[in-house]
């Protein structure tokens, strides 16, 4: 097929069709499927977990092609060899949940997302935007041909840097537009497979054309879909086996208090909320609470009413098993507010302060004894004090308020350091 004096390749056409059903897909699901949205755009779901396989299975690729194929063995193969595992290992942080490995004082203080994987380190600045520019640049160097690029295109040939090829330029394309413009929010999973995919092509080119180049353009097509099914299965096999709950909640209940109320998707949010609704095992402690204030700020009282009660009750059901703990208490009183139940709520933040005063004794007690880290305990002290700084203020005791804000800000200081 041509396109005026150009030759479009056919598989530049195919991919292309496919990246544009992708792309239409994406945008059907986070507006009419908001809930399936969010399991694309989290951490250890099918996306991730497919966007490690595909870099495996490009190193798996790559390494046969360097086994079988002399011209296949360059100082660039190597390399794109080792980014590719690199990649690919950091997504899912090193293995860290398939194996059980617990993440160490360091992470924990300097990643983010406290996992074991150097992406994520606060200290670790710029490097998507570099990598997002590098392969802008390689993208469009790969449309050049290098005979045009004076001594830099030789020292690009002496180095055998592959180009990206048609069969994988419109993964890349496709990759930087979500890059680049952020159609929708929260898509780097969705970025980050793209690429993903176009790595993993890149490597069945440099096999066929090193060394299968008598090979029909059918049979590398088949071999990129025997490729993409083989990425497809094993991610769903994995996000089955090693799913990542807290992380699903979390990116749930942001999506519905945050993502989609900042847009105006009411519908969205809602739907969202309903899900966790049906799925207690994802919600937080104040999941309920933030569906209420939701409802009431777009006129629905009686629905609010219904899910504040819904609440109140499963948390006396908590209390009523032995679970109780100052958070339990503290969530009650909130929920004794809206209802304008002042004397329940009383009696709850009193409460939630004689568990959170005992609470803290006890993560005191192992920080001395050692049963803990500083750095460990330290996110369940704040959490505790200044929960307790609020519960004292509203019950009207402000010098207690006062001293526990001191006493969070000093810990706020120390872990600064």
């Amino acid at each position: 097929m041509t396109s005026g004096i150009f030759k479009i390749p056919r598989s530049f056409i195919l991919n292309s069709g496919i990246c544009a059903a992708f792309f239409g897909i994406g945008i059907a699901v986070y507006y009419l499927f908001p809930a399936q949205y969010v399991y694309l755009v989290t951490e250890d779901t099918p996306a991730e977990y497919a966007t490690t396989t595909a870099y495996i299975a490009g190193c798996f690729l790559l390494t046969w092609a360097m086994i079988k194929i002399s011209d296949a063995r360059t100082i660039m193969s190597a390399l794109l060899l080792l980014f590719m595992f690199f990649v690919g290992m950091e997504e899912i942080s090193w293995g860290q949940r398939i194996i059980g490995i617990e993440t160490s004082d360091f992470f924990m203080e300097h990643n983010h997302q406290r996992e074991l994987n150097i992406h994520n380190l606060s200290s670790v600045r710029y490097t998507k935007m570099i990598f997002h520019n590098a392969m802008l640049l390689w993208l469009l160097l790969s449309w050049v041909s290098w005979k045009r690029l004076g001594p830099f295109g030789r020292l690009l040939g002496w180095l055998k840097v592959p180009k990206i090829p048609p069969l994988a330029a419109p993964y890349f394309i496709l990759a930087l537009i979500y890059a680049y413009l952020g159609v929708i929010p929260k898509s780097e999973e969705l970025n980050e497979l793209l690429f993903a995919l176009g790595f993993c092509f890149v490597s069945l080119d440099i096999l066929y054309t090193t060394g299968l180049k008598s090979a029909p353009a059918r049979s590398q097509r088949m071999a990129a879909l025997a490729v993409a099914v083989a990425v497809v299965v094993s991610a769903i096999f994995l996000s089955i086996r090693w799913p990542w709950p807290e992380a699903l909640a979390s990116r749930m209940n942001l999506f519905a208090t945050k993502e989609y109320p900042l847009r105006g998707l009411d519908a969205q949010a809602e739907k969202v909320f309903e899900y966790l609704l049906a799925k207690p095992g994802l919600r937080n402690p104040d999941t309920l609470q933030n569906y209420a204030a939701f409802l009431r700020e777009r006129g629905g009282e009686e629905r609010a009413k219904n899910i504040i009660t819904m609440s109140l009750e499963e948390k006396k059901k908590r209390i009523a098993d032995g679970r109780e703990s100052g958070v339990i208490y503290y969530r009650l009183a909130n929920f004794y507010a809206s209802l304008s139940r002042h004397a329940e709520e009383q009696g709850a933040l009193i409460k939630a302060i004689e568990l959170y005063t005992a609470e803290i004794a006890e993560l005191e007690r192992k920080i001395h004894s050692g049963e803990l880290s500083g750095k460990e305990a330290g996110p369940l002290l704040r959490y505790a004090y200044e929960e307790s700084a609020d519960a004292y203020e509203r019950t009207g005791n402000f010098k207690e308020a006062e001293r526990h804000r001191t006493l969070l800000s000093e810990l706020r200081a120390s872990s600064d350091r």
